[in-house]
């Protein structure tokens, strides 16, 4: 009986509190409402966490981008299926971002096997190309690349372009899969974009009447064209950070896209990877002097790309006019010498009497013949 009483008291003595050791006051079993609190939200448990599916993960821009190509494409068949696929392709649908800088679109993804007959929406059937070249191209097809077979396509998965997104997505999962559409989705992982928070932050503290603010950010306007990272400086110039202009990006050149494209295809037709490591070798020689690049070459490779098989020789003509050499004229008549260095030196110092001139033209002998070209 004494020790069922001990047992009582050192029960009355301790806070019932999780983590906590005091004694309570009189007879309550805690020793302060928080512990009460503790204790109480100990006893409940928490709910499950809800589990999050595929469709849970398939947000953002490019999962849009994705299911408008497949609307154009008339069946969800023509979605990637290997893995690691759709991250690959996000991560291409960046770079094409990347090389249209801030003033505009000047690229795309364009297929290879259009979609009017098919063609699948995967890194096999998609290059970055010029806007103007791909509307010209239309739904040409010189081949290679890879297409749905619209005859024998399964009609449960048939959808038009005015198919809602929600449905196109939800029957991307039966096509593929929970599992596999869960795996990839998860691994694009979305970017969450701050660009209208930022946008509403520097449009509250625009201030027309200021001399800063009406030189760098001119008006309403220009700020709501503004990209995300743009908005960023922007944002410093309104709370007197900077009083800096505001950088745009140029456009990447449509050379150095192709070569990077060359490399990238390379992968499926391994005869580009020559081609690309030429091609680049010679835009090298182009450091000191105009562009040799052409919309005729643009066009070659363009139609390169997309499947045209063209003769060496073409591809050869190409690199060799794209490749320079840099010559100085030496005194009356017809010597030169060749420079390979110290060309800033030439080109501020005798700039009258530098001249550039293609592999191509001296191999056709035109530069031993001509006094014009030096």
């Amino acid at each position: 009986m004494t020790k069922a009483t001990h047992t009582t008291a050192a029960k009355r003595t301790t806070c019932q509190g999780p983590k906590c050791r005091l004694a309570p006051v009189g007879k309550s079993t805690y020793c302060s409402p928080a512990c009460r609190k503790a204790a109480s939200r100990k006893s409940t448990p928490k709910p499950p966490r809800p589990i999050k599916t595929a469709m849970d993960y398939m947000g953002g821009p490019f999962w849009d981008k994705l299911c408008d190509h497949l609307g154009r494409t008339g069946t969800v068949e023509a979605s990637p299926y290997n893995d690691g696929e759709y991250l690959a392709l996000s991560q291409l649908d960046k770079a094409c971002g990347a090389f249209n800088g801030d003033m505009g679109r000047t690229f795309e993804l364009s297929h290879i096997v259009p979609a009017s007959k098919g063609g699948f929406f995967n890194l096999q059937n998609l290059v970055i190309a010029p806007v103007t070249m791909n509307r010209l191209h239309g739904s040409n097809h010189f081949g290679f690349g890879e297409a749905v077979d619209m005859d024998n396509a399964d009609p449960r998965y048939l959808i038009t372009a005015t198919t809602s997104r929600p449905i196109i997505k939800q029957l991307l999962i039966d096509l593929h899969g929970e599992a596999f559409m869960l795996k990839e989705a998860k691994a694009v992982k979305p970017v969450k974009s701050t660009r209208k928070a930022d946008l509403v932050k520097v449009l509250m503290l625009f201030n027309p009447c200021n001399s800063t603010h009406e030189e760098l950010l001119k008006s309403v306007e220009f700020i709501n064209g503004l990209t995300g990272r743009q908005l960023k400086s922007a944002l410093d110039i309104v709370t007197g950070d900077s009083t800096a202009p505001i950088y745009f990006a140029p456009a990447a050149s449509t050379a150095s896209v192709f070569v990077s494209e060359l490399d990238r295809m390379a992968k499926y037709r391994p005869e580009f990877a020559k081609v690309s490591g030429d091609l680049s070798k010679a835009l090298t020689t182009q450091k000191h002097s105009p562009s040799a690049f052409t919309t005729e070459h643009a066009t070659i490779l363009f139609n390169l790309l997309h499947g045209r098989t063209l003769a060496q020789s073409v591809v050869d003509k190409l690199v060799l006019e794209n490749t320079i050499e840099m010559r100085v004229r030496w005194s009356a008549g017809f010597d030169f010498h060749v420079i390979k260095d110290h060309h800033d030196y030439w080109l501020k110092n005798k700039a009258d009497s530098v001249s550039f001139v293609s592999q191509w033209t001296i191999a056709q002998g035109v530069a031993a013949d001509q006094y014009s070209p030096f």
